[in-house]
């Protein structure tokens, strides 16, 4: 059986590998735009909802603990209630707060003062004003007890590793008043998440690996662009699949086939696995963008891929994004897109 860390697609709960201190041996003149991240898509939709709506199924905690440092945070605005700002995915409350993410990632930040947490934010669900969106965001930023671990310099766009390590750096996706890193202005982003139906998976694949490609390209080339490339995608099919490619969300649950043979199509869908039946027939499998990425990234050995945005990251997908910083050698680029 193959050890945890090596999956690319996780629907466990666990810490299959303590990184929860990566960034420490990386030098402190590293540009953001220079770091490949690995992070979580809806970072806090675990479940609530159900199989449609969950992306992730390790907690936060453990998400940070797993080498996660990208976190996407949608929160609805509730100015009279207590806590203010509650979790959500879509019209699903998610049972947690802002209150609640802010306490575990300071207390990560805490205990590992070499990391940084770059945390998307956005306001789901609610509909109200940029303005008293910030002022509540703000509420919570400015508290001595959080204020001292958010980065606070609005006008670097590319800071270095020194600057971060210890902070939260807030990517704005809201409007009004700019007062942290701006989302998207600041990043070439991929997030073409709806797939109509599962024969759309490819697809997906094909513009995630593009991206790939494209950040390495532009790292080589010395261009200091940032990119953010998101595995996800819903819409026609479970999250759980587009990530993994499984029958059922279950880590070790067996791919799904495609029902195509080799040789007649043989040129279909290159990328994904070819099985030899027992019945001597070599099926066409699918397969998720966790998997397809890790082995992408571990077959071409890229100096650079960005943040990584995944539903159920396996260890493998991880520690495959995370060792790209210190791999730096150059890409393998021919055929690489092919």
């Amino acid at each position: 059986m193959i050890n945890s860390i090596n999956y690319g697609y996780s629907h466990d709960n666990d810490v299959a590998q303590d990184r929860s201190q990566w960034m420490a041996k990386l030098n402190d003149n590293t540009p953001l735009s220079s770091l490949s991240i690995p992070g979580t898509h809806d970072t806090m939709s675990l479940g609530w909802g159900g199989v449609i709506a969950q992306t992730q199924s390790k907690s936060l905690k453990n998400q940070l603990l797993s080498g996660i440092r990208y976190l996407d945070i949608r929160l609805g605005a509730y100015p009279n209630d207590p806590d203010l700002l509650y979790s959500y995915h879509g019209f699903i409350y998610l049972h947690s707060t802002f209150t609640n993410i802010l306490e575990i990632v300071t207390s990560f930040l805490k205990s590992n003062p070499s990391e940084t947490i770059l945390m998307r934010i956005k306001q789901e669900h609610t509909t109200k004003p940029d303005n008293v969106f910030l002022s509540l965001l703000n509420k919570f930023l400015q508290n001595p007890k959080y204020s001292n671990y958010v980065y606070k310099n609005k006008k670097q766009n590319n800071p270095f590793l020194k600057e971060l390590r210890g902070k939260i750096l807030i990517l704005q996706n809201f409007g009004g008043k700019i007062e942290w890193m701006p989302y998207p202005a600041s990043f070439y982003i991929q997030d073409d998440y709806w797939l109509k139906s599962i024969w759309e998976l490819y697809s997906k694949w094909e513009k995630v690996k593009d991206y790939l490609y494209k950040a390495n390209q532009s790292f080589l080339s010395g261009e200091h662009e940032k990119f953010i490339n998101y595995l996800s995608g819903t819409g026609g099919c479970f999250p759980y699949f587009v990530a993994s490619g499984h029958v059922q969300p279950n880590t070790c649950s067996p791919q799904l086939p495609t029902g195509l043979t080799e040789p007649k199509f043989h040129s279909y869908y290159p990328d994904f696995p070819r099985v030899k039946l027992n019945s001597g027939i070599v099926m066409i499998f699918f397969q998720g963008t966790d998997i397809l990425t890790m082995n992408y990234i571990k077959k071409f050995n890229p100096s650079y891929v960005g943040i990584i945005v995944a539903d159920f990251p396996g260890q493998g997908l991880i520690n495959s994004v995370i060792d790209v910083n210190f791999n730096k050698k150059k890409a393998l680029t021919n055929n690489c897109c092919a």
